[in-house]
């Protein structure tokens, strides 16, 4: 089953994604914003800020431009003055189809190119924007799904969002008075570049970086559910994005000893708040790899990818646990990857009997008692239990008693081995629904095994 087992952690690999997104192009008649307030308004807006080729001189064609910081328009105080949401938070970018100072309200004309690099949710949270006088004014950031690689020429920039229904935010990019323009000064500051309008007032921080490696926070997944944007202690994690390493599929390996996994597969190396983490496999989509056990304890942390000398990065939310099973096809739904009592492959051609033992795999247990070692091949007495109790698991809708929750012998730390009773009556059902809980995470539901 180990080998079963591997084969699910590394054939998620072939599945590599592309989350970029060609927006096809558009005649309909869209709104012209001549105020900053607008890209954070309380209604659902178009906007478009235009910037000269000239402003951009500081770029060069093939640098990456993967977000941006805003500042507030407010010079009295911090805001907003509660969390604001937007349920959808589109950002494109692209280049122009002409003249920027012949641009037109048909916003759909003004691109020659373009790409959809940010949508779905996105919150400001309470007092993130310091006042417009702070020393550092710089608050919300927004970060792009997939970076933009800048060809040259001048840039458009569109945000349409559905509006937060309660409040707006004075920030954002203040235009020329008489178009929506702005003409702008690249200064490069590190990684960054700011883009200060014409007319003066709050502007856009463009976020910049050399080719290389890129991915954002939300790419970031539990590597059994797919759940996007947490790490937590020990989880087995993917995320994806661009130039994350070779471009045919390099697998991790065990160090000289064969007892843990090293810290580099394919010259891709991942970094969790400084830890180089155990890594799985990697490629030119998507990386796997453990969180580090030193985690535990933290809200968030910062991940690091490192591929052919460069070095992208991005903060991600670390919960204590994010319980998850493995399914038969690397979804986190439908039939789950389980053994039935005699080590057979639980399945609707070999469902298990009411009564039977069954062995759950997962990861997301979160940190160990005794301490879990990143990358280890568990083995020895005693094994490694979560801190987190208890683990709770009902299966077609009724408690099911747990024998055993832990690390798996012979396997990497960081998988999760649960071994359930399934209870007596149960009736026969391929597609038993089945849900797991630890301690006060979860539960998780949508897995399913075949009882007969």
């Amino acid at each position: 089953m180990r080998t079963v087992l591997l084969a699910l952690f590394l054939s998620s690999a072939l599945l590599a994604q592309n989350r970029s997104e060609i927006v096809p192009s558009s005649e309909g008649l869209l709104n012209r914003i001549q105020a900053s307030s607008f890209f954070f308004t309380i209604a659902p807006v178009t906007a478009q800020c235009h910037f000269s080729a000239d402003g951009l001189r500081n770029l060069r064609p093939g640098d990456l431009i993967t977000g941006f910081d805003v500042r507030s328009a407010n010079p009295g105080a911090a805001t907003p003055a509660a969390f604001i949401a937007f349920n959808n938070f589109e950002v494109t970018l692209g280049t122009a189809s002409g003249a920027i100072n012949r641009m037109g309200n048909v916003f759909g004309n003004n691109f020659a190119t373009r790409q959809l690099v940010r949508s779905g949710p996105f919150g400001v949270a309470q007092g993130s924007l310091p006042p417009s006088g702070a020393a550092d004014p710089w608050g919300a950031f927004v970060e792009f799904d997939v970076p933009y690689v800048y060809t040259g020429g001048d840039l458009v920039v569109q945000i349409a969002h559905t509006g937060t229904g309660s409040q707006s935010l004075s920030v954002g990019v203040t235009t020329d008075p008489g178009f929506a323009r702005s003409v702008a000064d690249a200064l490069f500051q590190s990684t960054r570049a700011s883009f200060q309008p014409a007319d003066g007032g709050p502007f856009l921080r463009l976020r910049i970086q050399p080719a290389g490696p890129y991915f954002s926070g939300k790419s970031v997944t539990n590597g059994a559910s797919g759940r996007l944007g947490t790490l937590s202690p020990g989880a087995i994690s993917t995320l994806y994005g661009t130039d994350l390493g070779p471009a045919e599929l390099a697998l991790g390996s065990l160090n000289e000893a064969g007892t843990a996994f090293n810290t580099e597969a394919g010259g891709t190396r991942v970094v969790v708040d400084g830890i180089a983490a155990p890594v799985l496999y990697s490629t030119r989509g998507q990386v796997s790899f453990i969180a580090p056990y030193a985690i535990n304890g933290k809200s968030a942390v910062s991940v690091a990818v490192e591929y052919g000398g460069r070095r992208s990065s991005t903060l991600v939310a670390s919960p204590a646990a994010d319980p998850a099973l493995f399914t038969a096809n690397q979804s986190g739904r439908g039939q789950g990857a389980i053994l039935n009592q005699d080590a057979t492959i639980n399945s609707a051609a070999n469902p298990a009997a009411p009564g039977s033992i069954i062995v759950l795999y997962g990861t997301g247990a979160g940190q160990m008692t005794p301490g879990g070692v990143d990358g280890q091949i568990v083995g020895g007495n005693p094994l490694p239990r979560p801190l987190a109790q208890p683990t709770l698991v009902t299966i077609g809708g009724q408690n099911a008693s747990v024998e055993y929750s832990g690390a798996a012998p012979g396997a990497v730390a960081g998988l999760w081995q649960i071994n359930v009773r399934v209870p007596a009556g149960l009736p026969a059902n391929n597609n038993t629904p089945l849900t797991l809980r630890i301690g006060s995470f979860g539960p998780l539901s949508g897995v399913t095994v075949a009882i007969r």
